[in-house]
Formats: structure tokens, sequence, C-alpha cells
């Protein structure tokens, strides 16, 4: 438990001090003729006065102990000590049993005193090593009271903590997460470093990559190899100084992007072999060192890569000096998610600063890989987690489309193949290489909004990268081939059988799960629309819909606020669209009025958007004696509701409930575009729309309304099922929820009307709508807004609500898995000088309020 970086040399520092005190004691007796040697020694005997190793020891473990004390509440500082068990103490069993007799008739107030008049000496010469000394270890947690050296400020005479108040924070914040004591000591030290960090100005780091003096190239070989300056620079992380180890930390990540674009490249492998110990030999052998020291090396930055995903890369320069060992070797990356949690939820000010440096420490990434020796195009022209989250954090650097990519020296020819003419939509009378190939649609696809900053789409717009290799590695197999990709074809039915328990489908059909992927909802609304007519053509006289008097058509009943592809349904199909309008005062449907409308042409209803009272409408059917067949339209809520709220019955528990369409590639958290149907049973899918085929060389049964289809986004659906879990699922909606929340806040706190309620309260889906406060009127409205906004790169939707509300204006985002709460206070920001700019063109005063980040 001790938090000692053990040198080679001396395994466990602590018994050399313990045993050495030892010899010191027993030569003592043997000089006043005391007790004989080996002798247990009593409470009197332990004194951290008799020398700076015993001093050193004892601190250590006090120190130790009294976290215990205050952190996990044991009765007496002996049960403390056995808790603790540091291992070095544990296994000097010479010394453990006067440990504890001291201990068990110990005191605070006499343990305080000991500490307060102690010395950690940290130039003790058996305690020299790669590590931090003991006063470096315990000097974090003790506040700024004491002397140099001491301890005291630790724990008073009363017994009570002299912690500063953001230790103290810090310690019940992380008490609260009940991890283990170790854990909880490196953290403790991490979030030190970071409030004793100076705050630095951009300047600071400004010429870091330089080579003049003080700067890390400054002595580096200007011939070295990308991958030896990346060896140079990596040294100095080890060097007390913020400048110089903020530059290791950088040239980590650097090094880790160079492993990531090289196993990207085409290779092949050996029986065995990874493509991440290929990229690894292969960079190993460039500079003819061990592969071993290059994969430590990688390893070492992992949690450098992840804080720079989560706060983005001014974290990496506010660490501070001194915790680098914790972050590279101690930490695990459960920890950072807690040291982050932390870092936003009780540093707001901090957390504020580092948002408003990402900027220009982004920019200083960029200038960082030109040093090193790399083009911009490796950068902005890859999909690495480097640019994936200086493209999250640093928006300024991906607004204006980069132009790095220009080949100037290609011959005329290719540079003609540049020009306007080969815009036109035409097949071109030459071929051209492919780096020119991609130059062309990159430079054309980088006039797109980013997708983090469009706010309109339900669309995911971020998975982890591993997903995007497993997606690629799968692009040629195809979803309808069985025979050939059966392992495919397993994965599919698994995922299905995952959602049939998730939407509790009867026990007695979910042996034989009935249902089918697709490529959106889109689809799976069209073959629920189907089997709904199909059945009820099987039951009726009245159709095929000829238009002979008095014969009655199908029918849909849905709200007026339905998804259009609804309206295209009804439309192919020849079935008719009932709409029963919004209202000023409710923008769902309702379910009296719509279980009025049915008749016997009625096939069925439908919800989507918010949640809608699908179980109301279920019993009424039931009291009236309709036996009308309900679909759910669950395309956004199938993957909210079960997580968020599990009791809310809208499924297949409802009796008339027959069918579900779902999204994966909005709240499943997979790029577009998949879906999924499911039918309550084979009875409700009929069998007139089912075909049985035998086409690549096995007889199957199809009905999707495409044929061919890839396998790489059904193979992400279930890479997420497995790597999430419920729990994982339920923790980032939970996560998504509370990024809505508070930007909920940050409107109300502008001065607009939030419409939308909280998820997992019965509001629906996590986002937020709201409008301007009539009072704005007629000065600008939404729509200037929304105008406004898009100049500024974010685009929000503005539209007028369906009808029955068409008077009623809105303005909707969309909270994902992206939309963190730095890009939450940013968006709030850019919002803010929106309205000011829409106010400085139109006259008139109206008071903008100020955004509360916390």
């Amino acid at each position: 438990m001790a938090m000692f970086k053990y040198s080679p040399a001396i395994t466990c520092p602590c018994i050399v001090t313990l045993e050495c005190f030892a010899l010191q004691r027993d030569e003592r007796r043997r000089a006043h003729n005391d007790t004989p040697p080996g002798a247990v020694m009593d409470s009197g005997d332990f004194d951290p006065r008799d020398g700076c190793l015993a001093s050193i020891a004892y601190e250590r473990l006090l120190f130790d102990i009294t976290i215990r004390m205050d952190l996990f509440r044991e009765d007496s500082l002996a049960e403390a000590l056995d808790a603790s068990s540091p291992a070095d103490v544990v296994q000097s069993q010479r010394l453990l049993s006067s440990f504890r007799s001291f201990l068990s008739r110990g005191s605070a107030e006499s343990i305080s005193i000991l500490l307060s008049s102690s010395k950690a000496k940290s130039q003790a010469p058996h305690m020299t090593g790669p590590g931090p000394s003991f006063q470096d270890t315990t000097e974090p947690f003790v506040g700024a009271g004491g002397p140099a050296g001491t301890v005291g400020t630790w724990v008073g005479r009363d017994g009570q903590s002299r912690l500063t108040k953001e230790s103290q924070d810090a310690l019940l914040f992380l008490k609260d997460r009940v991890l283990a004591p170790k854990r909880l000591q490196y953290l403790l030290r991490v979030v030190d470093g970071v409030l004793n960090a100076p705050r630095q100005p951009a300047s600071f780091y400004r010429n870091l990559w330089s080579t003049h003096s003080r700067c890390i190239f400054s002595d580096a070989d200007p011939a070295q190899t990308r991958i030896a300056r990346l060896l140079t620079g990596i040294k100095h992380i080890d060097q007390e100084s913020q400048r110089f180890e903020s530059a290791g930390r950088i040239s980590l990540i650097f090094l880790a992007h160079d492993i990531e674009v090289v196993k990207d490249q085409d290779m092949i492998l050996a029986p065995g072999q990874t493509r991440q110990n290929l990229a690894v030999l292969s960079i190993a052998q460039q500079l003819r060192v061990d592969c071993n020291e290059i994969k430590n090396k990688w390893r070492r930055g992992r949690n450098y890569i992840k804080l720079l995903e989560r706060c983005g890369p001014a974290a990496l320069l506010e660490l501070g000096t001194g915790v680098n060992w914790y972050w590279e070797k101690a930490l695990t990356k459960e920890d950072v998610d807690v040291f982050v949690e932390f870092f936003e939820a009780k540093l707001p000010h901090l957390s504020s600063r580092v948002k408003d440096l990402n900027e220009a420490a982004g920019k200083m990434f960029v200038d960082g890989m030109l040093a090193y020796g790399w083009t911009l195009e490796s950068l902005f022209g890859t999909d690495s987690r480097l640019r994936q989250a200086l493209a999250l954090h640093c928006p300024g650097l991906f607004r204006t489309p980069p132009r790095p990519f220009q080949d100037h020296r290609a011959d005329i020819d290719d540079r003609n193949l540049d020009s306007a003419a080969a815009a036109e939509a035409k097949f071109e009378e030459r071929s051209m290489s492919p780096d020119q190939a991609y130059r062309r649609l990159r430079d054309e696809l980088d006039q797109d909004h980013s997708p983090h900053f469009n706010l309109a789409t339900f669309n995911s717009t971020y998975m982890e990268p591993i997903v995007a290799r497993l997606m690629t590695e799968n692009l040629a197999k195809n979803l309808v081939d069985p025979r050939a990709y059966p392992a495919v074809a397993r994965i599919e039915q698994r995922c299905l059988r995952i959602l049939a328990d998730l939407y509790h489908m009867p026990r007695h059909a979910a042996a034989e799960v009935v249902g089918v992927s697709t490529v959106g909802s889109s689809e799976a609304i069209m073959l629920a629309v189907l089997a709904l007519r199909e059945r009820w053509a099987g039951n009726s006289t009245a159709w095929p819909g000829d238009d002979q008097t008095g014969k009655v058509r199908p029918n849909i009943i849905i709200t007026s606020a339905a998804h259009v592809c609804w309206a295209k349904a009804g439309r192919y199909f020849g079935v008719d669209v009932v709409s029963v309008p919004c209202s000023d005062g409710r923008f769902v449907l309702d379910p009296a009025r719509a279980v009025d409308l049915v008749d016997e042409g009625t096939i069925g209803t439908t919800y989507t958007g918010e949640y809608e009272d699908v179980a109301e409408v279920n019993r009424l059917l039931i009291e009236r004696g309709l036996d009308i067949p309900i679909h759910v339209d669950a395309a956004s809520g199938g993957f909210v509701a079960p997580f968020l709220e599990p009791e809310l019955e809208w499924d297949f528990r409802l009796q008339q409930v027959v069918s579900i369409n779902v999204s994966g590639h909005k709240y499943g958290l997979v790029y577009p575009g998949v879906g999924w149907a499911l039918w309550r049973s084979a009875a409700h899918l009929p069998r007139d729309l089912v075909f049985r085929l035998s086409y690549l060389g096995r007889t199957q049964e199809s009905y999707t309304l495409n044929f061919s289809r890839g396998s790489s986004h059904v193979l992400a659906q279930y890479y997420q099922f497995v790597r999430l879990g419920r729990a994982g699922y339920r923790r980032v909606l939970e996560g998504i929820g509370r990024v809505a929340a508070r930007l909920a806040g940050h409107l109300r706190a502008l001065g607009f009307l939030v419409l939308s309620r909280a998820p997992g309260c019965g509001g629906g889906v996590p986002i937020v709508a709201f409008r301007l406060d009539r009072t704005w009127a007629p000065r600008f409205d939404e729509y200037a807004l929304s105008a406004e906004l898009e100049k500024r790169g974010w685009l929000v939707p503005a539209y007028a609500m369906a009808d029955g509300a068409q008077h009623v204006t809105l303005l909707r985002v969309v909270c994902r898995v992206d939309f963190t709460p730095q890009l939450c206070d940013r968006f709030a920001d850019e919002l803010r000088a929106a309205l000011a700019r829409l106010l400085a063109v139109v006259p008139g005063r109206h008071t903008i309020g100020v955004v509360d980040g916390t």
C-alpha cells in the first residue's frame, strides 16, 4: 500500500529501513544492558526521532494507517494496520508484532504528536532510487500549514484532519467510488499534482518543438528518423520540468499514433500474429531497437491517450510534474475515468481552463507533428484516435478544410485532373493514382459539416476505433450468404434473441425469434406495414384495394408528428393513413382520440418520438373489445426506455403489441445504417411475405425489401451488445441524460423556454427541444437563430410542429454519446454569441442570461 517506486536494487526499501532501525535498537539495548536481542519492543521503544531511517519508515506506515482510519473507519489503529498490511512490513515478521503492540495502545493524539515531531529526510542514503521520496509521496495530502519536510498538518493534536478543502473534497469523492486503498492513494497523488501545477499560459508551450536552447530538439540530431527523434522526446518525460514533461507525454501519444497508422496499412499477417504486434515490430526494426522497448512505450501512453480523448489536449499540459509514473504504470483505465469524473465535477475552474486552452494546445499538437517529420496528411487524412480527439475538442482546426494534400510535384496532366472540369458527371478518360483520387474526395468531403457538430441527427457519430477496424475487415461479407459466412448468420440471430429478451417477447415465441435486420427503421416499418396489411386482408373480404363502392380500405392510425416513412408506406402499399393532430399543450398522440378513430379497416397504430402512452391505448382497445394490433415504432426509444425506465410497459408485455422496430444506428450506438424488426410470433408475419429461395447453394428464407447487404453493421451492433451489456448501455444513456440536463440549464439561463422533460422521467429520448421567449419576437425567430448557428459550424434544426400545433416553432438538439459536457458548454457559448450577434443586427434590447458552467 505504501506509495513508493521501488529501485531494482532494493526490493523492499521499507524492510531495509525497519531492519536497520532494529539493529540500531539492539545495539542501544546491549549498550545499556537492556532486554536481549530479538525481544519484542513495547510502545515506548518506537520513537521516530531515533534516526532518519526509522522516521521515514514510521511516517510511511502511520500515514497509510491514518488514511485507512479516516476513509474506512476501522475501529482501532491495530485493525487499520491489519487491513492495510503493506507487503514490505508483513514480510518483516521481526517487527510486525511490535508495530501491532504499539498501535493497539496508541491513540490518534499520540500518533499526531509523533507525526508532528518527525522529520522525513528524503536524502536518506538507503532511500535513493528512481521513485519519489517519502516526502514527495506524503506532502500532497498534508496541506500547506507545517514546516517543510513535516507531515504534522495531516492530523492535528485533536485527531482531526488538516487537509486543504480541495484535498478533502477529493478524499470524499474518491471514497464514494469504493476504491482499493492503493488505487485511492495513487489517485490522490495525481489530484494533488493537478492542484499544485503552475498555471502556464499558452505562450509557455508555444516554442516547445523549436531547436533553440531550452527546447526539446535543441540537442537532437536533425538527421534522425522520426521514430528516433520520438524516443529522444520521450526521454524528456522524466525531467522535473513542466514544459519537458508535457513534451514527453505528447511524444508518447505521437508514437501511439504512428503505430496506429502503420497498423492500418495493408499487411500480410503470419499465423497467430496481430496487426498491433506487426506494427510495433516494423517500427522496432526501423530503429534497430528491441521490440519490447517500443511496446512498453506504447503501453505507457495509453492513459494519456484516454485523458486526451476525454478532456482534450490541454489536459496533458495541466497535470503538473511528478505524476507521470502514476499515469503510465500505476493507474488503470477505470482510474482515469474516475479522475476525469472528479476533474469535471469538483474542479470546474480547471475544467473551464482546459476547455479554453484546448484550441491553442491542439495547434501545438499539429506543430509537434510537423517538427517530428509527419505531414499534415498523416493527421488530417486519417481517422486515427488522435484526429478524432482533436476534432472533438479543437473544432477550429477542422472548420476550414485543410489543404495540405495538393501534390505540387505532380505533372501537368495530373493537375488537370483536379480541375473544375473533372467534377462533371461523366467517366474520366484517364485513370489517376489512388492518392489523387483520395485527395479529390477528401478535399470535397472536408467541406461538409463535422458530424460532431451536427446536433440535428439521431444517428450515431462515434464508435470506438476498434469497431471501425472490425467493420472494415468484414466489408466484403454478404449478410445473405450463410453458406459462405455462417458465423455472420449466427451473430445476426444472436442479436435478434438479445432484442427479443430486451423487449419481453413471450417465452413460447422467444425460442424461435421472428425478426430480421434491416438497413434502418424505415425498411423495418415498411415490412411491419406489409405484415399488418396482409394479416388484415386475410381476415377481410373488403380488399384488395380496388375502389369498389362500399368497400373498406385498410387504414393505419398515427400521430401527425410521425416520421415521413409512414406516409410513404401508406402510399406505396395502398393503406390509408389516419393522422391524429397534435395540440398546443400535447405534442404526442392522445390515446382516447386514437381509439375513437378505429374502424373495421384499421390495421394498426404507431408511436414515435416522445414516449406515448402505449399501455393506455392497449387498455382502451381491450376494454372496448377491439382486436386491433399495435406496432411500436421504437426507432429511438427502443434503446433508451429498457435501460432508463425498465418498468415502463410499451413492448411485448402488452397484449395488442404485435411488432416492434428499432434503429441500431441511433441509441443502439452503431454507425448508420442498421435497424431491426421483430414480430410477436410467426402468426403475425404472414407466410405470403416470406420467400424461400435457393440462390447461393442453400435454401433460405427472405422477408426483407433488400437482398444483398453488408454484414459490418450487424457485427458492430453485436460488438456493442457484448462490449457494453445492460450496465454499459445504462451508464452511457445516463451520461447522455446528464448532458441533456446540463444543456437545458444553459438554455434556461439564456432565457429560452425548454419544452423537453428529463430522460428517465417519462421524458422520452435525450433530446432538448426549446423555443425563443415570445418577448424576443418579432425581432428574429428560431429560423434566424438556426441560420446564425450554422454560420458558426453548428447544425441545429428549426421547425414548426405537426398539424394541430403548426404555430409552435422549435429548435432541437439531439444529445448523443459524443456530445460531451465540454462540447455542451462550448455550444452554449456559441449560442450566446449567436444571440448577441442577432441582437446587434436587429435594434432593440433584451437581456441575455449568463451561462452557468456548473
